[in-house]
């Protein structure tokens, strides 16, 4: 009973003592939620006395609650089952749990049962609870523990992805641009293959069979999102191309209603021109103002600066999660807390978090977040906005057409529910798909093992570049917990393109140029950087042919 460690803290359940919302079945089979249900406070007392007695080292209030016949049942454990309260109470006693449990959502399947998802406390693993009771006796229960994220072998992974098979000028190709772009897994080649193969029609529309699987497995994509991001509902999730269109959708469908004359905008020296240029348009039709927190000279915003800049009460702050450029990973949490402190909307650019960190919306608690499909596995042309189910039914729609609408007059139109409201026309069907099944794949491997594998390559990298090039100047955050799979790097004396066209030579693939941060260039005095990124799939290898490579550079420029 004692819980595996290893995986990191999740911050996001609810406490185990808390009200629970419990959601049960309708007749008709739609799912209700009801506060306080007969067996939810049953459910919370045990919860509370398991975690009292982690705490004292005694289970015996908790193990009282049992019937004389109850069985207790541990099915990813090699303990048990037990039979009757002694042998549970003997269980307890020679396998004490040692950490305590938050409840992360209730089911009720009957009015005789409760399942509960939960994590534990101090490791995060997650698992199911099952209990049952008979009045206010406990009568069974079954603990079921998920498998701990597989932790990552990315030489091993390198199989799932055909193009990094392949050799560039004699050399195998390695593949350090995928801040830029990310490799797509066969999971994923084959699954966009198997739509237009297979079931290609449009969605919402058809119904004959391979119009209805169309539609099913789209919808069922979103869910996918959903669950990768831990949003509320499915509904939430708008598919768009990219991070840019969704940013694009929130200023153009919510600024345009919102802001106003003199309202204030507040922005970072570090965003993308995607979480720039809308606003910059924005404010230029409005005559509203941008506001910029600045960063120290490695890369981190300057949270005093924040802080003052908040007193202008702005009606929207917009920030990137991870940088592009520097890999720094923000507070977002605390900034949107800050921002909320005031009245502010908080959207936050995900682009380079969804792929590399874990991502829970309601934890981080902004109103909208944007990512793209294509740097996180998926096909290009995949995207998706997630907002507040209130924010996305008070604005208008963003583009207009079909499948937007419910009905549609001479003279007016009614808009269709959300979020089919945003996605007018034709979508990318297959490719929204495909980022459905990017985001098993990134799920199934855990994505705090994706974070722990890239952190461990930055470190590496951080190691190992300077001491093989002693002539690198590197950018950034120096402590690889603060920033994520970007290494950008100067040589100096040489333009960042030349580094990127003598290491193609190699098989080395990097970018080179402003990486669409143009005014975070201007801050750091560089016209250029290269930039060497990271996904699931590289290696320490890969750093190493990259230390080699930029020797061969060196060699190149001297000669």
């Amino acid at each position: 009973m004692a819980p595996a460690s290893g995986t990191s803290r999740r911050e996001s359940p609810a406490k185990a003592g808390s009200i629970m919302a419990v959601e049960t079945r309708a007749a008709d089979g739609r799912s209700e939620t009801r506060t306080g249900a007969s067996i939810a406070p049953l459910f919370a007392a045990h919860i509370e006395r398991f975690n009292a007695g982690v705490r004292s080292s005694d289970f015996g209030p908790m193990i009282d609650h049992f019937t004389d016949d109850a069985t207790a049942t541990f099915e990813t454990l090699p303990i048990g089952p037990f039979h009757g309260r002694a042998e549970i109470e003997q269980g307890y006693r020679d396998h004490p749990p040692d950490d305590e449990i938050d409840v992360i959502s209730t089911t009720e399947p009957d009015a005789r049962t409760i399942v509960a998802r939960f994590a534990w406390h101090r490791t995060g693993q997650t698992g199911t609870i099952r209990l049952g009771h008979r009045g206010d006796a406990l009568t069974d229960l079954t603990v079921t523990l998920d498998p701990e994220p597989r932790r990552p072998d990315p030489v091993a992974l390198r199989g799932d992805f055909p193009i990094l098979r392949q050799e560039i000028h004699g050399h195998p190709l390695v593949y350090l641009d995928s801040a830029s772009s990310s490799q797509k897994p066969q999971v994923v080649i084959d699954a966009l293959d198997a739509y237009y193969r297979e079931y290609n029609a449009n969605v919402h529309r058809g119904i004959y069979t391979i119009g209805e699987k169309s539609t099913a497995e789209y919808e069922r994509a979103r869910a996918k999102v959903a669950r990768f991001i831990n949003a509320p509902e499915a509904h939430e999730i708008v598919f768009t191309r990219n991070a840019t269109e969704a940013i694009n959708l929130v200023a153009y469908s919510w600024g345009r209603r919102n802001i106003a004359r003199g309202d204030a905008i507040v922005l970072t020296e570090m965003e993308h021109h995607a979480n720039l240029v809308p606003w910059q348009l924005l404010v230029q039709e409005k005559d509203g103002d941008l506001e910029f927190i600045p960063i120290t000279d490695d890369g981190v915003l300057r949270l005093e600066i924040y802080e003052v800049l908040l007193r202008l009460r702005p009606k929207l702050v917009a920030f990137t999660h991870v940088s592009n450029t520097l890999g720094t990973i923000n507070p977002v949490r605390q900034m949107v807390d800050m921002a909320h402190d005031v009245g502010a909307l908080v959207l936050v650019d995900g682009a380079q978090a969804v792929p590399h960190v874990p991502v829970d919306v309601q934890e981080l608690g902004a109103d909208f977040y944007a990512f793209s499909g294509h740097k996180m596995l998926a096909p290009m042309g995949s995207g998706a906005l997630w907002a507040r189910r209130e924010l996305l039914e008070a604005m208008p729609p963003f583009l207009a057409g079909g499948e937007m609408i419910r009905e549609v007059h001479l003279r007016r139109s009614d808009w269709n529910d959300i979020p089919w409201k945003f996605e007018a026309g034709t979508p990318a069907v297959g490719d929204a798909i495909g980022l459905g099944v990017a985001a098993d794949y990134l799920m199934e491997i855990g994505m705090d093992a994706v974070r722990e594998h890239e952190r461990e390559l930055v470190a590496y990298a951080l190691e190992v570049l300077p001491a093989r090039v002693p002539e690198i100047q590197l950018y950034g955050p120096l402590s690889p917990d603060a920033r994520g799979g970007v290494v950008p790097f100067n040589l100096p004396g040489i333009h960042p393109h030349d580094v990127a066209q003598v290491l193609d030579r190699f098989g080395i693939a990097v970018r080179a140029g402003h990486h669409c941060t143009m005014p975070l260039h201007e801050r750091l005095d560089l016209a250029a950087t290269a930039r060497a990124s990271f996904s699931v799939y590289t290696t320490r290898d890969d750093i190493d042919r990259l230390a080699d490579g930029l020797v061969e550079v060196l060699g190149v420029f001297r000669d």
